[in-house]
């Protein structure tokens, strides 16, 4: 049986894009976070905790 074809790179984008200013809010916070992060610790320091932590988000929320 022949394997499904590869998926484009658009699909790697997010499937929902924020509309409400405070989601716009929280993924820019989010970023910001992680750009502080990989810059100030570098990339062994880059956790999902570590960005939780620093933008005081639920790291379920993430």
């Amino acid at each position: 049986m022949k394997a499904p074809p590869a998926r484009p790179a658009a699909a790697a984008r997010p499937l929902k894009r924020p509309r409400q200013a405070r989601a716009r809010f929280t993924v820019q916070a989010i970023y910001d976070a992680f750009v502080r992060i990989w810059q100030r610790d570098g990339w062994d320091r880059l956790t999902t905790r570590n960005v939780a932590l620093e933008t005081g988000i639920a790291v379920g929320t993430l």
